[in-house]
């Protein structure tokens, strides 16, 4: 992008990781492959906030 603002972002900033919540279609995660992108990239159901229940933990 040849935005001023983001000229300056660059200049100012690195990023370190990408999180997409939920599944990457083939097309985007080509699209990463073959990018310039240097970040970490996760994908799926990735835990992103709230509470999360233990798997052997029951109420019951």
């Amino acid at each position: 992008m040849s935005w001023p603002e983001m000229t300056a972002l660059h200049a100012a900033a690195t990023l370190a990781e990408v999180i997409f919540l939920g599944p990457l279609t083939t097309e985007i995660q080509a699209w990463i492959e073959s990018s310039a992108l240097t970040a970490r990239v996760r994908n799926g159901n990735i835990f992103a906030g709230g509470f999360q229940r233990l798997s052997d933990w029951s109420n019951e």
